[in-house]
């Protein structure tokens, strides 16, 4: 269950196998608002067994994650995002199926955060922790701060220095001068 204001006021969402008023039997997710329970989308396959509310950077949204691996027609792998209309998948999805998502909007952690999944994201090993960094138009912005500086740099140096793969500016999956170099064209390109 997850309370929360989704711009028309407080309303109750609810993930999981649901019988309720209004509502046919289903696995997935609903919104209660004050008067009425409003299915959201189709039923998933399996198990939501969490939901969050988090702004990754392109407004705000509610997350479910749990054990399905599709949504009506949809395949989404373990986590999705409601998009007002649907659920859609995330850009990178989740392996193995999770049993706790949350939002951490805190400075380089920002993101979306699971847990209880095989921590591999898109065939990557990402740890016991699978995190689905924040969405932004200026990628180079690695202190989320909307502006390019010198602190930036600091923070792209210090990922590469400890082998974390958010600082794999090339995509190829390993940290190398190409990276540097990468980020150097990002950071040229300025903000939006």
């Amino acid at each position: 269950m997850l309370v929360i204001d989704d711009g028309g006021g407080e309303s109750l969402y609810l993930g999981g196998r649901m019988h309720l008023p209004g509502i046919a039997s289903s696995i997935g997710a609903a919104r209660w608002d004050g008067d009425a329970w409003t299915a959201l989308g189709e039923g998933f396959d399996d198990d939501a067994l969490s939901l969050a509310f988090f702004d990754r950077g392109d407004g705000p949204a509610l997350y479910a994650a749990g054990r399905f691996e599709e949504i009506g027609d949809d395949r989404v792998e373990y986590i999705a995002r409601w998009d007002g209309d649907a659920w859609r998948p995330l850009d990178e999805p989740l392996e193995g199926g999770a049993i706790l998502i949350t939002g951490w909007d805190q400075g380089d952690l920002r993101g979306l955060y699971a847990v209880g999944g095989s921590g591999y994201i898109d065939d990557r090993y990402i740890g016991g922790v699978p995190r689905w960094g924040a969405c932004t138009p200026c990628p180079a912005d690695l202190d989320i701060d909307g502006a390019l500086t010198i602190f930036d740099f600091l923070v792209f140096q210090n990922l590469f220095q400890h082998g974390d793969l958010r600082a794999d500016f090339d995509g190829d999956g390993e940290l190398t001068l190409f990276d540097f170099l990468a980020f150097q064209t990002a950071f040229d390109a300025g903000c939006p």
